[in-house]
């Protein structure tokens, strides 16, 4: 397994037959994408909580936003060509 693989933490929302459980809480998530830190991995993004900064990508090497995410749109920030502007740090991915 790869540290650069994403792992995105999607949120729980209750609908159709699933109403009887609660949704995930904000906290939560954060929790979980902390431990993923925590543990080495470098791309982790809490989903389903527009607006939080969990969603975004950051640079590991020196934090600069590489990916802004609100909702289902995303936007690059501070990459090119496959690496960070400010730290030149290769991200790993299909960019392009």
């Amino acid at each position: 397994m790869s540290v650069d693989i994403p792992w995105h933490v999607t949120g729980f929302h209750p609908t159709y037959k699933m109403q009887d459980r609660p949704a995930t809480s904000p906290a939560t998530l954060k929790k979980a994408r902390e431990i993923g830190l925590a543990e080495g991995l470098r791309f982790v993004c809490e989903g389903n909580i527009p607006g939080s900064g969990g969603e975004d990508t950051t640079c590991p090497g020196c934090g600069s936003l590489l990916i802004e995410r609100i909702g289902f749109s995303s936007r690059l920030m501070a990459m090119t060509a496959g690496r960070c502007d400010r730290c030149k740090l290769p991200v790993s991915g299909v960019w392009g």
